[in-house]
């Protein structure tokens, strides 16, 4: 999976674009982890592509916005997408019944821990370049993603009950 552009790690794409000490090669945990977020957020903007419920400019904002996200192969583009986290933002307001809220806060959580894992590659890097630092974040861990997964799940499952 993390071979796969569009859902490559922030960190994998930097070293591809040759921003980043990091060896594209390299295959690290917190790699797939990340990649799955962008499996999730891709996942989540063809649901809506396909929402007919959609008034036609949201629908037309949401595929401007999957094409910018997923579709451009330019490693740059979606590095700064990646960077901005835009994949995990909605471009227009959805209604609870098209994108259920347990999903939207996933989706913001996911945002955050993508924000934690990056900021954590940068504040390394300057550490290593002998700077004091101090980073309070953490890598993304199998447990980090199931937790609110789980939740999550839990929450869709009590809203159908």
């Amino acid at each position: 999976m993390t071979r796969t552009v569009q859902f490559m790690a922030i960190e994998r794409l930097a070293a591809v674009d040759g921003q980043s000490g990091v060896s594209e090669t390299a295959d690290r945990v917190h790699y797939d982890l990340e990649s799955f977020i962008w499996v999730f957020a891709y996942t989540v903007m063809r649901r809506l592509m396909a929402e007919k419920r959609l008034d036609p400019a949201s629908t037309n904002h949401i595929h401007e916005w999957f094409n910018e996200c997923f579709c451009d192969l330019s490693i740059s583009t979606i590095l700064s997408n990646r960077a901005a986290r835009i994949p995990l933002q909605l471009p227009v307001a959805i209604d609870n019944d098209i994108l259920p809220q347990p999903i939207k806060d996933l989706s913001a959580q996911l945002s955050q821990m993508v924000q934690y894992n990056q900021s954590a590659d940068y504040y390394t890097e300057l550490a290593k370049k002998g700077r004091r630092v101090v980073v309070l974040v953490q890598r993304l861990t199998h447990r980090s993603l199931v937790e609110p997964i789980d939740f999550t799940i839990s929450e869709l499952q009590s809203t159908e009950n």
